[in-house]
C-alpha cells in the first residue's frame, strides 16, 4: 500500500466537493489534506504549509480561482495547480493553462479519472509498505497484548516526541481549557527547549484530532482524522509523517 506524505490543498468554497475530493484523496493514500474557502484564505495556509499539490476551483466569493493561481504562482512559480470546475469553457481552461495550472479537471468528475491526473502531477510517492507478518521493525510478540505495544513519533526540528499506544489520536495539544490557561502556559509550551509530549498549540495548520493510530495484524496503521475508519494506513520504523509543517520520523 502507499502512503503519500507530500500536502495536498484544496481550494473550493462548496463543502460537499471538498470532502468529495479529500475522500478521493485519502483513498490514494495521501495523509497531509488542508481546505480553505477561498482565495484568500489559501493563500494564507499556502505561505504557512508550502502543499506539493493544489485543487483549485474557479468561482468561489472574492477572488476566482484564476486569480489564485495567479497569486499562487507568485510565491512559487513551480507550484502544482490542478483546476478542478464546473465552468469548464474553452476561455476558461485555456486561461487556467496560460496562468500555469498544470492539469484541468471537469465537475463531476469520476474517481478515475482524478486518480489519473493526481498521477501524472504527483507521480513519485514519498514511501511505499506492504506489510506482513513477519515484519518485527516496530513490534514483536503476538497482537493479544496490545496494551503493551507503542510507537514513537519524534520530530525533526523541534523537540518533540511521541509516543503513541492503540487507540491514541495525535494531534494539536488541548490540555488549556480557557484563553487565560494557554496564555498563562504558552511560554512553557511552545518557547521551551525540552521535550514535549504533544504538537504545541502555536501550529494552527494541526487540528487537535488530526490522526488516530491502531495496532493490528502486529503491525501499526495510522488512520487520518476525520475520515473513513476503513482508510488506514501502514507505519514502520524509518518512515516519515507529516502534520502541518511538522515532520515526523517513525522510531
Amino acid at each position: 500500500m502507499i502512503v503519500r506524505n507530500e500536502k495536498v490543498l484544496i481550494v473550493d468554497d462548496a463543502q460537499f466537493m471538498r470532502l468529495t475530493i479529500k475522500r478521493t484523496l485519502q483513498k490514494l493514500g495521501f495523509l497531509n489534506i488542508f481546505e480553505a474557502t477561498d482565495v484568500i484564505n489559501a493563500i494564507a495556509i499556502y505561505k504557512q504549509i508550502n502543499p506539493e499539490l493544489v485543487t483549485m476551483d474557479i468561482t468561489m466569493p472574492g477572488d476566482s480561482g484564476l486569480d489564485g493561481i495567479k497569486l499562487i504562482k507568485n510565491i512559487n512559480p513551480k507550484a502544482k495547480i490542478i483546476m478542478i470546475s464546473a465552468v469548464a469553457n474553452r476561455d476558461n481552461i485555456i486561461k487556467a493553462f496560460s496562468l500555469g495550472a498544470v492539469y484541468f479537471v471537469s465537475k463531476p468528475f469520476t474517481e478515475e479519472k482524478f486518480k489519473e491526473v493526481l498521477e501524472k502531477a504527483v507521480p513519485n510517492p514519498i514511501s511505499e509498505y506492504i506489510p506482513n507478518q513477519t515484519d518485527t521493525a516496530l513490534n514483536s510478540g503476538t497482537s493479544n497484548a496490545v496494551e503493551s505495544k507503542s510507537i514513537v513519533l519524534i520530530s525533526d526540528d523541534e523537540m518533540i516526541e511521541i509516543t503513541c499506544r492503540s487507540g491514541d489520536i495525535i494531534g494539536r495539544c488541548d490540555k488549556c481549557k480557557n484563553p487565560d490557561e494557554r496564555s498563562q502556559n504558552y511560554s512553557k509550551c511552545n518557547d521551551s527547549n525540552e521535550k514535549k509530549n504533544c504538537i504545541t498549540c502555536k501550529h494552527i495548520t494541526i487540528s487537535v484530532e488530526q490522526a488516530k493510530l491502531i495496532f493490528e495484524n502486529n503491525s501499526f496503521y495510522i488512520i487520518p482524522l476525520p475520515g473513513d475508519a476503513s482508510q488506514k494506513y501502514p507505519l514502520k520504523s524509518g518512515d516519515k509523517v507529516n502534520f502541518g509543517k511538522l515532520r515526523f520520523n517513525v522510531k
